[in-house]
């Protein structure tokens, strides 16, 4: 089979998979209109993608693919809720159908060097290199016993946060503007009309955010999630999680005091000052 070819292949185990099966005439057309992105040339049947509020606040983001005059949307628990919200509210038309399809999918890891973006649909699958991630992920609408090694959802969590990517829902919601995440492969400029569009544009007009996400490991969980720079509240702690006996912790920092940071003054958390990681991303 072809998905045993995949070097570095494992199942993750989550207590859900969801995934929304769009359907009628114009369901693509109407699904343009309410998300961020849009198909590539290169690739016009498979993309990542979200739903935003109109103040580019975070709803869902997820990966989609088209075949057969249908559109699959792959969610995750965290985000489920909201995203059937969000078709909801903007569902019209007798002729377009969503629906939460029973038994959802499977997820697959690649973490090999390999970028694939493929589309396999009539087998029940796709290969797709998720945005910010090394390697890709591989969803299955099929039950598939490949005999595959598999991990559980905290290696995937750390997984994603050692590559700096926030997970939809759960590290990122709808209080957090999109583009503040590494998530500009689910928006696009090239077109407009679409919930948080306007916020979107202003970001790539004048090139700046206030604030954006940052990470870190930290001693101590606070009861006070707020950061501060010189006793000036510059941030908050947005998420952690445990993984190898120690906390993670997600940070949404304003770039202003990051800056300062970076020349030497502290940003605080509870009685804990804070070393983030990774700042080549940020730069």
């Amino acid at each position: 089979m072809y998905l045993k070819q995949i070097k570095g292949l494992y199942k993750v185990n989550f207590t859900e998979h969801p995934v929304v099966e769009l359907k009628g005439p114009e369901h693509k057309e109407w699904l343009y209109t309410i998300s961020s992105q849009a198909f590539a040339k290169d690739r016009p049947n498979i993309c990542s993608n979200a739903f935003l509020k109109a103040d580019g606040g975070l709803i869902a983001a997820f990966m989609q693919a088209s075949f057969n005059d249908k559109t699959y949307l792959f969610l995750n628990p965290y985000n489920k809720d909201q995203a059937l919200e969000h078709l909801d509210f903007c569902h019209f038309g007798e002729d377009l159908e969503f629906t939460l399809l029973e038994g959802g999918y499977q997820r697959w890891f690649v973490d090999a060097q390999e970028h694939l973006v493929e589309n396999h649909m009539e087998e029940g699958f796709i290969v797709f290199s998720y945005p910010g991630l090394k390697g890709c992920e591989v969803f299955t609408l099929k039950d598939l016993d490949l005999d595959l090694p598999e991990k559980n959802f905290a290696d995937l969590r750390f997984r994603f946060f050692q590559q700096g990517v926030p997970i939809s829902g759960l590290d990122i919601s709808v209080d957090n503007m999109i583009l503040e995440g590494p998530f500009d492969d689910y928006v696009t400029d090239e077109k407009g009309c679409y919930p948080g569009q306007e916020t979107i544009a202003k970001v790539y007009t004048y090139g700046r955010k206030a604030k954006s996400f940052y990470r870190a490991q930290i001693e101590k969980i606070p009861e006070n999630t707020a950061i501060t720079c010189n006793e000036a509240k510059c941030g908050d702690l947005v998420s952690y999680f445990d993984y190898n006996q120690k906390h993670w912790a997600w940070l949404r920092i304003s770039n202003a005091f990051v800056k300062k940071w970076q020349q030497g003054e502290p940003l605080v958390l509870g009685e804990e000052n804070l070393k983030l990681i990774d700042m080549t991303k940020h730069q």
